[in-house]
């Protein structure tokens, strides 16, 4: 559901689709709760605050992507993962304005 999400949001995709990404972006993080597995959990809550951001919804991105960085932080990710992680945080901070991102 991750990777679909993308690719409704891709640069690719002569017609992305921010909604319907967010539609599978709910679907990858219930289905990564279901399993309780963490690392999951922070790829998914990542990409959902990817897409909020990419709608203007900040507050609610920046919500999600701090749960994703709180459970990066507990778990032990692969670099692409942790990379993504890391960088939707930032990106999120960064529109906000916040010093520090």
């Amino acid at each position: 559901w991750i990777h679909l999400t993308h690719a409704h949001l891709s640069r690719r995709n002569p017609r992305p689709d921010p909604r319907r990404a967010l539609g599978t972006a709910k679907r990858a993080v219930r289905l990564a709760d279901d399993l309780d597995n963490p690392r999951h959990q922070a790829a998914a809550l990542s990409a959902q605050a990817r897409v909020l951001l990419r709608l203007e919804r900040l507050e609610g991105a920046r919500s999600l992507s701090q749960r994703a960085l709180d459970l990066h932080r507990r778990t032990r990710q692969d670099a692409r993962r942790r990379i993504a992680v890391l960088y939707t945080h930032w990106a999120i901070l960064d529109r906000l304005g916040e010093a520090g991102a």
